[in-house]
């Protein structure tokens, strides 16, 4: 992966994501990448990226690859399609494609449907547990710090000490910047003017 792959690509997730504060591209290359992999947590199933970016996230393992179109079908199905001129011919076309028995159908589909069940209440099971936690350790902390000013340096380095997954500035400043957007309209808190502090009343 060249230098200005993976720069074009965190410039493009600054800008589809709203990265606040986005991606520096002039740091190191090893700094730029895992910011753009731990940015790549964020993306959702709507989002869209360029072939460059996505061929980034790719080599990355960020997103996985599309699957390969299947091959044509068989020879004998392709056959299926071929105008028949004559009985005989109709005759033989109509043996190869008998289908199964109605009885045959039912009990394939049953045996098929379990196994499909079984596995998708897991992954969703685990990805809901985790968005969960890290918005309420940023909350805790934000609380904990109630009638005070601390630094948004500090308040994202203990909400990641506190969380039992693993730690993502970019991911834990996401979750911090949509809870002060919604205290700062209640007036319960607000950054200060350059946002690198946040300022917190003492709750009742």
């Amino acid at each position: 992966m060249k230098k200005s792959e993976l720069t074009a690509a965190a410039k493009e997730l600054n800008k589809v994501l709203g990265l606040e504060p986005p991606i520096d591209v002039t740091q190191e290359i090893a700094k730029v990448r895992k910011l753009v992999k731990e940015a790549g947590t964020l993306i959702e199933p709507t989002d869209s990226f360029s072939v460059g970016t996505t061929k980034v996230l790719e080599e990355l393992k960020v997103v996985v690859p599309a699957p390969a179109a299947k091959k044509a079908a068989a020879p004998v199905a392709k056959a299926l399609d071929e105008p028949v001129n004559d009985d005989e011919g109709a005759e033989e076309l109509e043996v190869v494609i008998e289908e199964p028995s109605p009885e045959a159908k039912a009990k394939s589909k049953a045996k098929a449907a379990p196994k499909k069940a079984e596995k998708a209440p897991k992954a969703k099971k685990e990805k809901s547990e985790r968005t969960a936690a890290r918005p309420l350790v940023v909350a805790r902390v934000l609380r904990k710090h109630a009638g005070s000013t601390i630094t948004t340096d500090t308040s994202v380095d203990e909400a990641n000490a506190t969380y039992s997954g693993s730690a993502s500035v970019v991911e834990t400043m996401h979750y911090l910047r949509a809870q002060m957007s919604v205290l700062q309209e209640f007036g319960i808190a607000s950054f200060s003017e350059d946002n690198t502090s946040i300022t917190i009343n003492k709750v009742k």
